[in-house]
């Protein structure tokens, strides 16, 4: 004889989140990553049945090579660890969010200093620090996780960046460029410091040459027939060369430019080795072209004709005199 229960037919049960998933974690990530992790997550309490991702798939009709992304992604958040098999699967292990924002020591790029969990509270305790992060969420839209707050006092450690610069690089990219990656704000946070950028004073001036250079673009492309296409990054590069380095002058570049009409696919490179030789031949203004080319002229023997012989010859006559030639030689030659 034995007992047991009527097995349930419908999941009925509870599945429950830690808090900093669901704050910190959940609200960048994609939407399909974040059905996979809930999904696994649940199987992984059900102590009765064995899951996969095959049972995931069928679950949520979506691929296996789909889930692998989301599995990477999280791996990569460092909340979950993969284990593989000899046969190379992997099981997924759901790490305790808790302990990791109490114990886990992140690192950030070697070059800089290691930002701790301890290293945050004592940061968070300076008013600076709190204000910044204040600023940032706003910017941001939400809360910044733990993660993406390490992340920006690593920035301030490596690039030696002030508040103020770190929030201004966050409102550039959210809410000039539309861009919300911290990866992405970082590319262009490194690009200020490359740029010697310290104070804000220091960016407005970068802003304005910015403005100034993305305007000698939009006349360079107009110029070549560009319109129907963005510059690539080697030719912005060749074309900030002509302007910060060779120091020529809007209208020089487009002198070199004006001829691109008679040329079948004019590109960069060839107005390059153009602006290269005036470059090395010193010219700085359209007007020194045009004096080279009259001094050229000037000085270029060209070889007499028979009219310039005529104009000699007769120079010193008077219109009368001439008229009295002429006519000798008329009547000589009707004689003849």
């Amino acid at each position: 004889m034995s007992f047991y229960k009527e097995k349930q037919k419908m999941d009925l049960g509870n599945t429950n989140f830690e808090n900093i998933f669901i704050n910190d974690f959940m609200p960048q990530a994609k939407g399909l990553f974040v059905k996979v992790y809930i999904l696994g997550y649940k199987y992984s309490q059900d102590v009765e049945d064995e899951f996969s991702n095959i049972s995931i798939s069928k679950n949520l009709n979506i691929s296996e090579e789909k889930i692998d992304e989301a599995w990477s992604y999280w791996e990569e958040q460092g909340i979950i660890r993969k284990h593989y098999s000899n046969t190379g699967r992997y099981d997924i292990e759901f790490l305790n969010l808790k302990q990791l924002y109490v114990e886990k020591v992140y690192k950030s790029n070697s070059n800089t200093k290691e930002v701790t969990f301890n290293d945050l509270v004592a940061s968070n305790k300076k008013e600076s620090t709190k204000e910044m992060f204040q600023e940032l969420r706003k910017t941001l839209g939400r809360e910044l996780t733990f993660n993406e707050k390490r992340k920006v006092l690593s920035w301030k450690e490596k690039y030696s960046f002030n508040n103020i610069i770190i929030i201004q690089g966050f409102i550039f990219c959210i809410e000039r460029k539309k861009v919300k990656s911290l990866k992405y704000i970082e590319s262009v946070l490194s690009s200020w410091y490359d740029s010697n950028i310290e104070t804000i004073e220091d960016l407005g001036d970068y802003f304005e040459k910015q403005s100034e250079i993305y305007g000698y673009y939009k006349k360079i492309k107009s110029s070549l027939g560009f319109s129907g296409r963005q510059l690539t990054k080697s030719e912005m590069d060749i074309i900030d060369k002509w302007f910060f380095e060779w120091d020529f002058s809007i209208d020089m570049v487009l002198k070199a430019l004006e001829n691109s009409s008679k040329i079948p696919n004019p590109n960069i490179n060839y107005f390059n080795s153009i602006l290269n030789d005036w470059h090395k031949k010193g010219y700085k203004k359209v007007e020194d072209i045009k004096d080279r080319k009259r001094s050229n002229y000037k000085g270029k023997k060209t070889k007499k004709t028979d009219f310039d012989n005529f104009e000699q010859r007769y120079e010193n006559y008077t219109p009368e005199e001439l008229d009295k030639i002429a006519r000798r030689k008329f009547n000589n030659t009707n004689q003849e």
